[in-house]
């Protein structure tokens, strides 16, 4: 009785479940003609100027954005193609924006401070979601900043040089053997040297252990390092993907996750121990307080830890390798940092300090060129309230994305493609125009800056000082964005060998 019933109101079950499937798909065929109509005629960004594919199609633009346009991992270049075209406001989605002059970028980020946005949160998924540099609530940011700051102040920071400095002593240590062992030159991979530099100096300053990142390119904290970096950069336009726990992809990033885990468990354990507590910014995190008196939790520290991974096993190390590889190629700038270099004093090891190094006006102007043409990500702001930017309305709750490689590429700068550090000189704008921003601005700026200029100037300068490097020409030079930006090649190689006038 009850069968016949709905067969009667319904239909066979077949036939139901047609009906309820096109009821279904005609809901969502009206449901996306309102949010059309909405986004092209009522929104208040409808005069925003940009490609209207980004809100016609919305995440599924950013995924091919992403991954398949310009050959995948460069919608960096996208972004800047479409600010040279539509201006310094284009339209990126039915409520997101991306600005780039260094007016508009100066007022969101410094002069109005807009609050980053739940993007920034998700950008680094459930493992840095307490770290610092993506929490999203001011209050919460700035009592963790003020904890974590002494570690990164530059009297704090000043304290780790001996502690660089080894990490230097073992990376020219490794370059000497296989100079000797190739008969005076020796061929070597400048970007993943210095990268295995830049990791071994957090791991010595943070965690108390050199991870042998020089001689061991990937022990299983950089595997971890960079998987994370694949892993949320290859989910980052449809998150969703890292909610199917049965992915291949989700479960091998979990199971190296597992491990990451498990080694912070040991570490802050250890360091629980009266006898092994130590000054550093790992002791900071786990026995930090509040000034109300509560305790760090164990998320916070953890996040925290896996958040310094990111940026000193990466972020710094990027600096490096692009620095290096941009003075490779131009010998006649390599060259004049010797020059420098070589008037400068040197302790009984040879070493130059990096109070020295700072004091150093044409390194530290390419270092600075480096950093311009080697940071690409968005700064992920939201619009507190409306505003008008650019001349265009912005609702309250629109993304505002601060494109830093349009920033520092944009018109205002001359031949912006360029690497020219006498931009950066004495008779240079680069530091006036206010549109160089490797360590972004504001009250979230980096906290690591000054931990990551001493970090450059300890290997960067001491390697120029004692070695001549040479180019290897036709080598695959394409960048992308994985969170920051890298050499898809993930190498660069050089001849290097030592220099014959260099004193001892």
């Amino acid at each position: 009785m009850g069968l016949a019933i709905i067969d009667h109101y319904f239909g066979t079950p077949s036939q139901s479940f047609q009906t309820l499937f096109l009821a279904f798909l005609y809901y969502k065929v009206f449901e996306y003609i309102l949010y059309l109509y909405d986004a092209f005629v009522l929104s208040p960004l409808r005069n925003v100027p940009g490609n209207p594919w980004y809100v016609i199609f919305g995440q599924y633009a950013l995924f091919y954005e992403r991954y398949f346009a310009l050959g995948g991992h460069k919608p960096h270049v996208i972004r800047n193609q479409l600010h040279y075209k539509y201006g310094p406001v284009i339209r990126v989605g039915a409520r997101a924006i991306s600005v780039c002059s260094p007016e508009l970028v100066q007022e969101v980020i410094v002069k109005e401070d807009y609050p980053k946005s739940e993007t920034a949160r998700w950008l680094f998924g459930p493992n840095m979601r307490e770290a610092l540099f993506s929490i999203v609530e001011k209050e919460v940011h700035k009592r963790l900043r003020r904890l974590m700051s002494g570690g990164f102040s530059i009297s704090g920071v000043a304290k780790m040089e001996p502690l660089m400095q080894t990490v230097y002593m073992d990376l020219q240590t490794y370059i000497e053997e296989l100079i000797d062992k190739n008969g005076g030159e020796a061929t070597m991979d400048i970007w993943t040297l210095v990268h295995g530099a830049g990791t071994d100096i957090l791991g010595i300053t943070t965690f108390g252990r050199s991870f042998d990142s020089i001689r061991n390119p990937h022990p299983p904290i950089v595997d971890f390092v960079e998987s994370t970096f694949k892993y949320l950069s290859s989910t980052a336009s449809l998150p969703v993907i890292r909610k199917i726990p049965f992915l291949n992809v989700n479960v091998e990033y979990h199971k190296k996750e597992a491990n990451a885990l498990k080694m912070c468990d040991e570490i802050v354990a250890e360091r629980k121990l009266p006898e092994k507590k130590r000054s550093d910014n790992l002791q900071l995190l786990v026995d930090g307080v509040y000034n109300d008196g509560e305790k760090i939790d164990r998320d916070t520290i953890y996040h925290n830890l896996f958040g310094l991974l990111v940026a000193g096993a990466d972020s710094t190390a990027g600096a490096m390798g692009f620095t290096m590889k941009y003075l490779i190629q131009n010998p006649t700038f390599l060259t004049q940092c010797q020059s420098e270099l070589d008037a400068c004093p040197v302790d009984s090891r040879g070493l130059i300090s990096q109070s020295v190094v700072k004091s150093l006006p044409f390194l530290s102007s390419c270092q600075k060129e480096a950093l311009r043409l080697g940071t690409g990500r968005d700064f992920q702001r939201v619009a507190p309230r409306d505003v008008v930017l650019g001349g265009f309305q912005v609702p309250a709750g629109t993304e505002v994305n601060c494109c830093r490689y349009a920033l520092h590429r944009g018109p205002w700068w001359k031949n912006p493609d360029e690497y020219q550090p006498a931009r950066f000189g004495a008779a240079g704008d680069g530091d006036e125009i206010g549109a160089f921003a490797p360590f972004s601005l504001g009250t979230r700026n980096c906290i690591g800056k000054n931990f990551a200029w001493q970090e450059m100037r300890v290997i960067v300068a001491n390697l120029l000082r004692r070695y001549e490097f040479e180019d290897i020409p036709g080598q695959d030079e394409e960048c992308g964005i994985w969170i920051n930006l890298m050499l898809k090649s993930n190498k660069y190689m050089c001849k290097i060998r030592r220099r014959r006038d260099v004193k001892a």
